[in-house]
């Protein structure tokens, strides 16, 4: 047999060896699920805001409005860890004459900082002193949960196991078993660097006082994911 003969033959047998595997059937599953889970952290976002003529003044008019925030901030247990400042910014501001000639007016500085309390019943009235105390505005109030990996757990275990029966439910009516999974995806939500999506639920009421307070409601962390099983 010469050289180029062998050579044929090897890539034969190749090719039907390739051939004869046999073909993988799949089936693939999309699944969600959801927990609920209280939060346990709020955060304020508020802005000191201080202006003046001169630029010294003005910054320590600023100063001093937000060290008797921190002060109002310590009564409540809040301390230099939970506070995080976000923004600050010095600059120059303008006004118009009649005849809209722009004519320096000042400077403006602008402190806006987050605070964290896990004191959740307490946090409007912690909003209502940082304003008493010199605070210009309240941005917004937040809550979270401080460490959501346990619940991360669960909302993945039980999307796996809801993904899990519905390929068995579905390889049973096509009269086949389900076999190992072959791909497992995670989806991930729009604007999130996870597959888990926080959305807050949040109720405001007054009473009769005319006090207003904030009800975080629950936390709902869901889950998505993709698997692609084999089918036997």
């Amino acid at each position: 047999m010469s050289k180029t003969q062998a050579t044929i033959i090897l890539i034969v047998m190749a090719g039907s060896s390739i051939a004869a595997q046999p073909e993988i059937r799949t089936l693939s599953i999309l699944e969600s699920a959801e927990i609920h889970v209280k939060p346990d952290l709020g955060a304020i976002e508020f802005v000191v805001e201080a202006r003046d003529k001169d630029r010294n003044k003005a910054y320590q008019i600023n100063e001093e409005a937000m060290l008797r925030v921190k002060e109002v901030l310590k009564t409540y247990g809040i301390e230099s860890d939970d506070m995080k400042s976000n923004k600050f910014l010095v600059e120059r501001t303008y006004r118009y004459d009649k005849n809209q000639n722009r004519i320096f007016d000042g400077y403006c500085v602008y402190h806006e900082m987050q605070v964290e309390t896990r004191d959740l019943d307490k946090i409007m009235q912690i909003a209502d002193e940082i304003l008493e105390a010199g605070a210009t505005r309240i941005k917004g109030i937040a809550f979270r949960i401080e460490d959501p990996t346990p619940y991360i757990v669960e909302v993945r275990t039980k999307a796996m196991k809801k993904a899990e029966e519905k390929a068995r439910h579905i390889a049973g009516l096509a009269g086949m078993k389900l076999g190992k999974p072959l791909i497992i995806s995670e989806l991930k939500e729009v604007n999130d660097r996870s597959p888990v999506g926080i959305i807050p639920d949040i109720t405001i009421s007054a009473d009769a006082s005319g006090s207003v307070t904030i009800e975080p409601g629950d936390i709902k962390l869901t889950y998505t994911i993709y698997i692609t099983y084999e089918l036997q």
